[in-house]
């Protein structure tokens, strides 16, 4: 069975899923995430909000995409590593590519790379936030669902 990629239809709906979610987070610097609704996220985009709801439940899981997104390619990068690397090596690469991809063809402020400390400012500790992280954990269990471990612990895919 051969890779086929994407359609444009399917490209066209991660774009838009990308962008929405792109734009939940610099809103969220700016005004503070309490004063930041769907509309303004999907204004950003020159969207709807018939299409943010498309997408996302809400400003939080729209906030948490682009994360769990990383994490998704941080993982397939991480089982495309040599299997003598450093485990520390290893991760390091798999995790900081998917960021530089991202953040690597920028410029300006507003497309910087956030500090620690901003993403913990933006109160994602609320019961809202809390169940956009819980919905992110459960797509990554099921990623680690349908992958098994072989005899010495390592972690591969699932055929």
């Amino acid at each position: 069975m051969t890779d086929q990629l994407p359609g444009l239809r399917e490209r066209k709906k991660a774009d838009t899923r990308r962008a929405l979610s792109d734009a939940a987070l610099p809103l969220a610097f700016e005004r503070g995430l309490d004063n930041v609704t769907r509309e303004d996220i999907a204004n950003v985009v020159r969207a709807s909000l018939r299409t943010f709801n498309n997408y996302f439940n809400g400003k939080y899981e729209a906030l948490a995409y682009r994360q769990a997104e990383r994490v998704c390619r941080s993982v397939a990068l991480l089982r495309q590593r040599p299997a003598d690397e450093p485990l520390w090596t290893a991760i390091t690469h798999a995790m900081l590519k998917p960021l530089e991809a991202d953040f690597g063809d920028v410029h300006g402020d507003e497309n910087r790379v956030p500090s620690r400390q901003e993403p913990a400012d933006l109160g994602v500790d609320t019961p809202e936030g809390g169940s956009a992280w819980a919905r992110c954990r459960t797509r990554a269990t099921g990623i680690r669902r349908r992958s098994s471990r072989t005899a010495c612990g390592c972690i591969t895919a699932s055929r």
